[in-house]
């Protein structure tokens, strides 16, 4: 398997954040795992990765959030054209999800969906999708 560069975690949880971490460190799946508590907060950290030519390859996102929720930073982050630049999954990670969410990530298809909490498997699972879709 094929260790990536950085993996971004943003979710207001910080217990979330942190077993998330752990797991992706436990697994080696990543040189570096960095965490944001707010979307905004992880738009500012993408504008460094931008200059520092470093995007994460993988970014996991609460749904539910104060302030800017995963659906505002999804927009933003489509604004910025993004996902039009960089390698890139973003898996949106919530407890429940209606079905217009799912609608609406479908549509984009640049964004999966996965209960909160990670497991191994799910993780893997994104890993796996991330490096075919390198290879192509």
């Amino acid at each position: 398997m094929h260790k990536l560069c950085c993996v971004l975690l943003i979710d207001d949880d910080s217990t979330s954040n942190y077993l998330h971490k752990f797991l992706i460190c436990d697994l080696q799946i990543s040189h570096q795992v960095h965490c944001c508590t707010s979307g905004k907060q992880a738009l500012a950290f993408l504008e460094q990765c931008v200059q520092n030519h470093s995007f994460p390859e993988l970014i996991f996102i609460d749904r539910k959030m104060p302030l800017m929720d995963g659906f505002e930073f999804l927009k933003i982050y489509m604004e910025r054209e993004y996902h039009k630049k960089y390698v890139s999954i973003i898996t949106m990670l919530t407890a429940y999800i209606n079905s217009a969410d799912l609608t609406y990530l479908s549509h984009l298809g640049f964004v999966k969906y996965m209960p909160k909490p990670l497991t191994e498997k799910e993780l893997l699972e994104v890993v796996h999708a991330h490096n075919n879709r390198q290879s192509c």
